[in-house]
């Protein structure tokens, strides 16, 4: 097993449970500035895609491996142990 693939199987193991993806999130969400924290005010808990939807319905923080997950790791697109979390705009 090489790094990039231990760094993949921490932050997977990270996810791998309810209150696990939720406190990754939440620490996510912690990091926010008030702006942010505000849009996700009454989130959504949705466990089966990790992330947090906000109360609007249009604005996600969504758990990721790394930022494109389906490329390999590169500098642009590092892996670390505990995934990454962006917030993304829900398409109407």
């Amino acid at each position: 097993m090489n790094i990039t693939q231990e760094k993949e199987e921490k932050a997977n193991k990270v996810v791998s449970t309810k209150v696990g993806c939720l406190k990754r999130l939440k620490d996510a969400l912690s990091s926010m500035n008030n702006g942010g924290q505000a849009i996700f005010k009454g989130y959504t808990f949705d466990y089966d895609n990790k992330r947090l939807i906000s109360p609007c319905k249009r604005y996600t923080l969504q758990w990721k491996l790394r930022h494109n997950p389906d490329q390999e790791e590169s500098y642009e697109n590092q892996q670390c142990t505990v995934g990454i979390c962006t917030v993304e705009k829900i398409a109407i």
